[in-house]
């Protein structure tokens, strides 16, 4: 492997061992924790998301274990049952606890989801009806190459678990959003999926 691929691959080793002890999720801060720690390597350039997200996985393999692999399925189970909850707005999992490229320690990860509404009051409405505190915002996400648009986002608790809900026009949603790790589209699980990705 030549000096500079190196250099990068030790830069994400050390990125993904930030993300896995911390429960840190933003890859960007994550290198350049690494980059502090590593500053030689750094000279070389940073290195890639997706590379940061493989060695994620690479150390979860390692030092995660059996602990980790229950709390994982665990935090599924759970994303199928607010699903479940909010199955009115189809409801799809995305993010880490879909991947699994979280920290060793998934009870403090949220659970990401995307809905589909013709207007994001009707989710406001379920919660009310509910009595179910939420505090809305909004997320910058790239719909296509080089094309960003907000979208409204949702959090609230469910049985004790931040879930960060992101809220998509029947219309606009059918095209996921460009991941910011491996730019190609997000992936989306329903219900179906997360059982299958369970039992295997």
């Amino acid at each position: 492997m030549p000096p500079v691929d190196r250099a990068r691959a030790a830069l994400a080793n050390e990125a993904a061992r930030i993300i896995c002890e911390t429960g840190l999720k933003d890859y960007r801060l994550a290198k350049e924790k690494a980059a502090e720690t590593l500053p030689a390597e750094a000279a070389a350039g940073m290195p890639r998301n997706i590379d940061v997200r493989d060695a994620v996985l690479a150390y979860q393999q390692v030092f995660g274990g059996a602990a980790f692999e229950q709390q994982l399925a665990e935090l599924r189970r759970k994303a199928i049952r607010v699903m479940r909850w909010l199955a009115e707005f189809r409801p799809r999992l995305v993010g880490g606890v879909l991947t699994g490229a979280i920290g060793l320690e998934p009870r403090q990860h949220d659970i990401q989801l995307h809905l589909f509404a013709d207007a994001v009051e009707e989710l406001d409405i379920h919660f009310l009806n509910h009595g179910i505190e939420f505090d809305t915002g909004a997320v910058r996400l790239q719909v296509r190459r080089g094309v960003y648009e907000e979208r409204p986002v949702c959090e609230f608790e469910f049985d004790g678990t931040p879930v960060a809900a992101t809220v998509f026009s029947e219309r606009a949603g059918r095209q996921p959003p460009i991941s910011s790790v491996d730019d190609a589209p997000i992936r989306r699980a329903t219900i179906k999926d997360i059982e299958r990705l369970l039992a295997s």
